[in-house]
């Protein structure tokens, strides 16, 4: 005979605990208690039990620290359900993001008890956590612990809430989520979740559904998917939502509903703006790079003084884009000055840049002429490829150093 799984409940109430106790010894389980964290500590160190009710709120040290110390020292190997009687959306989603497996809001109802603990008792029944791969946004930090956040999500089967800005690479994640040969259901709208939700669930049964920029969904369409969201387990399917815009201004605005929002906000990922993890642009442009010789079927490699330009340029723009929205003509021009001098500096210093193109550009500089602020890769006579800077100025031939653009201005000339 199977010997019944353990359970041990973590709260500094002797009432939450007697009840819950009871309502699982009654359902077959073995329980065990422990009263403050420091209780909880000692018993983890002395054994794994099958599960973990962990209250957020204790006068010693409060649940979630407990739960980060036991991430920390490779203790969370057993799944964790946490307990509140007035916890907040930012905390399960804390929770949820540094390994719990579910959130209960007390007081805990009887049935509500009983599915959580059925569903996180078969969450950690031994299976091989899935792995998620984000190398193609790249392998710093910032996008490894996106990695792992979404791991403990489809641990706890929950709907995943991909957010960030436009262009962070919703997609590209949902694809690195999906598990292949089975079903990817992309939505281009809200249309079908109105119109016919249940066969939505039935195309993307054990495999994944994808809806994109669910900010932009009518409140017919939110309300087709709040319908879906009890369904996903008995279909075995993985929802993906993303939005690029803040869903909590939406909400506050009456566009959002509330209650969904709170559904999916356990589930919220961010993923990285590019500016936050500037290590990953060289690999990024590389990859890009073989991508694109690979379908031109061409055998051009990129020197590495154009990688390097390229993070240059990305680095300058992303400097110069902070505070974009300020229009005053002062700083646009001060703005202007220090990009030219940038890219004059670079243009002299570039390795593979030829002499003639490096000195027409900075022989545009009297005249004022703003370079572009993006690397244009181009071919020159040898197939070799180079990269370059354009030249906003109306001058056809490239004058001698010593000979001021036709363009310049008599101020300016006067200035130099």
């Amino acid at each position: 005979m199977a010997q019944p799984q353990e359970i041990l409940i973590v709260d500094d109430e002797v009432g939450i605990r007697e009840l819950l106790s009871e309502i699982l010894q009654d359902e077959g389980y073995r329980v065990s208690l422990a009263e403050n964290a420091g209780e909880a500590r000692s018993y983890r160190a002395r054994s794994q039990p099958a599960l973990v009710l962990l209250d957020i709120w204790m006068p010693d040290t409060d649940g979630v620290t407990l739960l980060r110390e036991w991430a920390a020292g490779g203790q969370l190997t057993m799944p964790v359900v946490m307990m509140s009687g007035h916890g907040t959306i930012e905390t399960a989603v804390e929770a949820t993001k540094i390994g719990a497996v579910d959130f209960l809001e007390k007081p805990v109802g009887l049935q509500k008890l009983l599915a959580t603990v059925t569903r996180a008792l078969k969450t950690g029944a031994g299976q091989t956590p899935r792995r998620v791969s984000l190398a193609a946004l790249g392998t710093s930090t910032p996008v490894i612990e996106a990695e792992r956040a979404i791991e403990q999500l489809l641990r706890a089967t929950r709907p995943i809430l991909l957010v960030g800005e436009s262009g962070t690479g919703h997609e590209l994640a949902a694809r690195a989520i999906h598990v292949p040969d089975t079903p990817f259901v992309a939505l281009q709208n809200g249309s079908r979740l109105v119109s016919n939700p249940m066969q939505l669930l039935e195309d993307a049964r054990d495999g994944l559904l994808y809806c994109g920029e669910i900010g932009g969904y009518s409140r017919a369409e939110q309300k087709g998917l709040a319908f879906l969201l009890p369904k996903l387990e008995k279909h075995n399917t993985i929802l993906v939502c993303t939005s690029s815009e803040q869903l909590a201004n939406l909400a506050a605005d009456g566009r959002f509903d509330a209650a969904l929002l709170a559904s999916l906000s356990v589930g919220a990922v961010m993923l990285p703006p590019l500016r936050e993890r500037r290590e990953d642009i060289p690999a990024l442009v590389d990859r890009y790079w073989r991508e694109i010789s690979a379908s031109q079927r061409t055998q051009a490699t990129m020197h590495d003084g154009a990688v390097s330009a390229l993070a240059a340029a990305y680095l300058l723009r992303a400097a110069a884009g902070q505070g974009a929205e300020q229009h005053e003509p002062g700083r646009r021009a001060r703005r202007t000055r220090a990009h030219a001098s940038v890219s004059q500096a670079q243009a002299a210093e570039h390795p593979i840049l030829p002499a003639a193109r490096r000195g027409r550009l900075l022989e545009h500089r009297g005249c004022g002429a703003r370079p572009s602020r993006r690397l244009i890769p181009v071919i020159d006579g040898s197939r070799r490829w180079s990269s370059r800077r354009s030249v906003s100025c109306s001058a056809t031939s490239a004058p001698a150093r010593s000979t001021p653009c036709a363009n310049a201005s008599p101020a300016r000339m006067a200035s130099r």
